[in-house]
């Protein structure tokens, strides 16, 4: 009973937050947004004692609908990461109902992830919210990525010039605060798109990718690195593995993204025109070529 009211004082706070607009120079504001993360953190950690039902998530309702409607965006965040925690646990106790059910309802909600996408750049605290789109790229990658992409395929020119950009700032900020971590490794379909814009027809869309691109020549290999795995892509379906270690297509191999991969290849080094292939080679094989060169090379 009392994880159950513990629940509904959750919801009763978020509905607080929402209907009263703090000033960050009140000196409660501090307090409540301390109080307003351990109480998410809590009821997220609590649902592992919990029945699922309908009934029992109207603290999630709530959470959504602060993210959507609140304007401090200090608390749309603390509720995004505590969806997304939700996966995390999911993840970690694989036979968990409640958090299996949770799960359901915000693959329902796609939105959520759109609105912390849209957050990139706008927020004061970039750091901690690319580290929550470098998450969710982790625990829903094709969530994240259908997101991306839909941004990225708006008609409106300005719209789309403006999700380029986006993306751009995303990719810079991720390999300023997270070097090791690679965006969009699990579904690169949002990266392909980006990389097919190196030849769009509008001059605007071209030049935004071609910046993105010339930006990002340190990191090189993780635009490179989907390209070429996805070449190597197989299942289990397609591919026998041999007592004598040879790997045998059992079905006919998908010319189309050879084509496709060769393709994108050809557009980055047109774009990048004072790349080599010794110099992208050595880069991405080899360690002790990385510690020489140049970090702008």
């Amino acid at each position: 009973g009392d994880v159950y009211k513990r629940q509904e004082y959750m919801g009763d706070f978020i509905t607080s937050i929402m209907k009263r607009r703090y000033e960050k120079n009140e000196e409660s504001w501090k307090s409540v947004e301390e109080a307003f993360l351990l109480s998410t953190r809590n009821v997220v950690a609590l649902q592992v004692y919990i029945v699922p039902s309908e009934k029992g998530i109207t603290w999630l309702n709530q959470m959504i609908e602060c993210i959507e409607e609140t304007s401090l965006r200090e608390i749309a965040i603390i509720c995004i990461e505590g969806i997304i925690s939700i996966y995390e646990k999911q993840k970690e106790k694989l036979g968990c109902d409640s958090y299996r059910y949770l799960q359901n309802c915000i693959k329902k909600e796609p939105k959520i992830i759109m609105q912390l996408w849209d957050m990139i750049g706008q927020s004061p605290n970039d750091r901690k919210v690319v580290e929550l789109v470098m998450r969710a790229d982790s625990m829903m990658p094709i969530v994240l990525s259908s997101c991306v992409i839909n941004k990225l395929l708006d008609e409106n020119m300005t719209q789309k010039i403006a999700a380029v950009n986006q993306f751009a700032l995303f990719w810079k900020l991720a390999a300023e605060y997270f070097p090791l971590f690679v965006p969009f490794s699990t579904e690169p379909l949002s990266l392909f798109h980006m990389i097919d814009f190196l030849n769009h027809d509008h001059p605007l869309v071209r030049h935004s990718s071609k910046n993105w691109l010339a930006e990002s020549t340190r990191k090189l290999d993780h635009i490179l690195d989907p390209i070429i795995n996805r070449l190597l892509k197989k299942t289990s379906d397609e591919v026998y593995d041999s007592k004598t270690g040879r790997l045998i297509y059992t079905a006919p191999y998908d010319t189309r993204l050879v084509v496709d991969a060769f393709k994108r290849l050809r557009s980055i080094l047109q774009a990048s025109k004072n790349l080599s292939l010794i110099h992208i080679c050595r880069c991405r094989r080899y360690a002790v070529c990385r510690s020489r060169w140049s970090p702008y090379h």
